[in-house]
């Protein structure tokens, strides 16, 4: 049984001011281009600052707009502390 369409992406480095607007904007338009159940993000080279919450807040918001769950691949501990801190731990599945 093969498993769910899923779309990849990556966020790495650090976003500037209109980064995560950027960054949902291309999420959008990746997962307009498919029929994905399931976006997964890289995160492994992501800063863990409130720009990349920003961005994965925003990332989720477009997934949740299409259907679409989204995982975190690779989270540092320090990422998964702070979207803790903030409060977006739960709707991230890792």
């Amino acid at each position: 049984m093969a498993g769910p369409r899923t779309v990849t992406l990556a966020l790495h480095g650090v976003l500037g001011r209109d980064g995560p607007a950027r960054f949902a904007a291309h999420a959008a338009a990746a997962l307009d281009r498919g029929c994905a159940e399931v976006l997964i993000c890289d995160v492994r080279g992501a800063v863990a600052d409130a720009v990349t919450v920003e961005a994965l807040a925003r990332l989720q918001l477009a997934a949740r707009r299409r259907g679409c769950r989204v995982r975190l691949r690779r989270p540092t501990a320090e990422l998964l502390e702070l979207l803790a801190f903030t409060g977006c731990q739960t709707p991230f599945g890792v």
